[in-house]
């Protein structure tokens, strides 16, 4: 892999930040006239790196204090990073090509892979306990626009499976895909579901009365199919759990994934149940713990989810609700971690809260000077990611190998 690929990225534009966001979303063969695009080389195959990420120039950042005294690294994400057993994946641009690294807690870059930024996608999965990472990629030789799905073993890069041939682009949650909507707004083709285990469809929509797809969550399939809500294990036949959508108010026809901003948290899922709201739904029995949302995140030190919709509130792991604010109109989740939730306003204030008593809650030195920077997450043990003008840096912690399945961002 070049030598260029493994350097940090700094002074990275976050005007820039935007478009390598939405080349991820999305497979474009050509360019905004259809023809076709020169591909620069790449490297598709995963290198071992095992070297430490390049110091971060944190300037004059202002760090949560949980943050403070870790000392930043750069490994060149562009993106929000997805993240399982406290490994942390993202791709950063080099040239017109993705860099896709995996980074430990320690901030030590495990291994890197390479895709043409424009088309290309990415999830997080697993088979059991062992994390995978799904990279797409165009297909060589199978026509305009083909696209493929590649596993890999999220902390060794091993390939587990792929590359096989899917429909479209990575639309998710989970490892679902698609072709893209016709135009800028609209829904998106007939999709399909892979089994994390063997890359095999296990669901399709392409067909007469075939299940409506509604997402992967780490090897739970959710399908809306004869009038119910229907949950399943991925390498398992029959069904965990299924819900009447008619008890519910919903309508088959209306129930798709939602991301949320805890995309890769294992608990429950944010549906969407209509147009302008979602509903979370614990994965493990299929109860609603709350619906007419917007957003929804998961604090992984306390279990505790946080959603927003007309209201802020928070619910436990049981799903008991322990605190309601009233009017979170104008708010979005920014971060989540370390007990507390990251919510900025429209007026672009920043706005913290106790994850379990609601409380306002304050995480920054008052005497410092210097631009606020907000953790996207922060892990059980204390690895935080933030969002800076040079992208997206790592605060690592003293431990390694730490077991954290949720965090991750709003996307992917």
């Amino acid at each position: 892999m070049r030598a260029e690929l493994r350097s940090a990225r700094r002074c990275r534009a976050l005007a820039g930040l935007a478009v390598v966001t939405l080349a991820v979303a999305a497979c474009v063969p050509g360019g905004q006239d259809g023809a076709a695009e020169e591909t620069p080389p790449y490297e598709p195959e995963p290198v071992q790196i095992d070297e430490a990420a390049p110091q971060a120039e944190q300037g004059r950042l202002r760090l949560p204090r949980q943050l403070q005294g870790l000392g930043l690294r750069d490994p060149g994400w562009d993106s929000p990073p997805r993240t399982a057993d406290g490994v942390f994946l993202a791709p950063g641009e080099t040239d017109g090509v993705l860099t896709f690294s995996a980074v430990d807690a320690s901030g030590t870059i495990l291994w890197q892979a390479e895709r043409p930024v424009s088309c290309t996608g990415f999830t997080i999965t697993s088979t059991g306990d062992r994390p995978l990472a799904v990279l797409t990629d165009r297909a060589d030789g199978e026509g305009f626009g083909a696209t493929t799905a590649t596993a890999y073993d999220l902390l060794s890069g091993e390939k587990v499976w792929g590359p096989v041939e899917v429909p479209g682009p990575h639309q998710g949650p989970g490892t679902v895909f698609a072709p893209p909507p016709e135009g800028a707004m609209g829904e998106s083709g007939p999709g399909v579901v892979l089994d994390p285990s063997t890359g095999e469809v296990i669901v399709d929509e392409r067909g007469d009365a075939a299940p409506r797809i509604v997402g992967e969550y780490r090897g739970t399939v959710l399908t809306a199919e004869d009038g119910r809500l229907q949950a399943r294990r991925a390498a398992e036949s029959g069904t965990l759990w299924n819900v009447e959508l008619s008890e519910l108010g919903w309508e088959a026809g209306t129930v798709d994934g939602r991301r949320s901003a805890t995309p890769d948290a294992q608990t429950a899922a944010l549906i969407g149940v209509a147009s302008d709201d979602a509903a979370l739904i614990d994965l493990d029995s299929g109860d609603v713990i709350a619906d007419d949302l917007r957003d929804a995140a998961e604090d992984p030190t306390s279990g505790t989810w946080i959603t927003l919709g007309e209201d802020l509130a928070g619910y436990d792991s049981s799903g008991r609700r322990l605190f309601t604010h009233a009017d979170a109109s104008g708010l979005e989740i920014a971060g989540i971690g370390g007990v507390l939730v990251y919510l900025r306003s429209d007026q672009d204030r920043l706005q913290i809260h106790n994850v379990t008593t609601g409380a306002v809650g304050s995480a920054y030195d008052a005497e410092e000077e210097g631009t606020i920077a907000v953790p996207r997450h922060i892990s059980v043990r204390g690895t935080g990611v933030v969002r800076s003008t040079y992208g997206y840096l790592l605060a690592p912690s003293d431990q390694s190998g730490e077991s954290d399945q949720s965090g991750g961002s709003p996307g992917g």
